[in-house]
């Protein structure tokens, strides 16, 4: 682990995943759920800002 947050490998995972499930279905279900397309990117992002910020210390 590096610094007090997660782990850098497990961010990326989850980050990869993400991607890998918006390029599959994200489409689809931004549609079905009445969501812009961008949806999951905005999440992505966050959640790479948040786990930088905790593996930098921060919160």
């Amino acid at each position: 682990m590096r610094g007090p947050g997660r782990p850098v490998r497990e961010i990326t995972l989850s980050l990869v995943l993400t991607a890998l499930g918006d390029a599959l279905l994200g489409a689809a279900m931004a549609e079905t759920l009445g969501l812009p397309r961008g949806s999951a990117r905005a999440v992505a992002l966050a959640t790479l800002f948040g786990g930088m910020a905790e593996t930098a210390g921060f919160k």
